[in-house]
């Protein structure tokens, strides 16, 4: 599905369910916001273990720092199709966190 900048722009959020409509909405939210990624691991109230990639979006950069995420996506839920949302996030021209892999690679090193 390919949209126009302008419908990528008013999408909702929730129906985000492609790694391709993530990348379009992505595109076209950093041409007009700031926009930051962050891969985090995280355990639930269970202890169960996740990985959950959050998107944050602001009208300036001072604002992002302060913002709760808009949305996120989850390993658990998403299992495999969860890394393809990861690598469009990667290879876009938002600020990514890549504290994490560095802290996995410390870790295993």
């Amino acid at each position: 599905m390919i949209m126009t900048e302008e419908q990528a722009i008013t999408w909702d959020i929730r129906a985000i369910y492609s790694p391709e409509i993530f990348e379009q909405w992505l595109n076209a939210m950093t041409k007009r916001k700031a926009v930051f990624v962050e891969l985090m691991h995280i355990k639930d109230y269970d202890g169960k273990s996740d990985l959950v990639l959050s998107v944050y979006c602001a009208e300036t950069q001072e604002e992002l720092e302060e913002s709760d995420p808009e949305f996120w996506f989850s390993y658990n839920v998403l299992e495999n199709e969860f890394w393809s949302f990861v690598a469009v996030a990667a290879n876009s021209p938002v600020t990514f966190d890549t504290e994490f892999f560095f802290e996995q690679l410390y870790l295993r090193g």
